[in-house]
């Protein structure tokens, strides 16, 4: 067997817009979604973006096996806690506050109907 590995690739850290990140912490607490706030040494797209400008920010959603595996895993209402607090913070970004957004039950109901069909 032998290893032939490329040149390392380094990039500049890259920190979230504050913008972003604080209307996604403000519509995770508004409604109630547990959330963590945490650094990561992920840089995806997010990275490329901010590095050029473009405000960016990151939402992981809960995965039970680790990410980038066969047995990655992740449940259906991690998924669904995830996408409303990208609804949410949409909402926010519309109205100033999310007062308008559509209430938890109603989201989880609609997105939960999507994901059945």
């Amino acid at each position: 067997m032998k290893f032939i590995f490329d040149d390392v690739i380094v990039g500049e850290a890259a920190r979230p817009d504050a913008i972003l990140f604080n209307r996604l912490v403000k519509a995770a607490t508004d409604h109630g979604i547990p959330h963590l706030q945490m650094a990561s040494g992920a840089g995806h797209d997010a990275a490329v973006m901010t590095s050029a400008g473009v405000p960016a920010c990151m939402l992981f959603v809960a995965n039970q096996n680790g990410s980038h595996n066969p047995h990655e895993a992740m449940r259906i209402s991690d998924f669904l806690s995830g996408a409303e607090i990208l609804m949410h913070a949409s909402w926010i970004m519309i109205d100033g506050n999310g007062s308008h957004s559509p209430s938890h039950n109603a989201c989880d109901d609609s997105l939960s109907q999507a994901v059945a069909s």
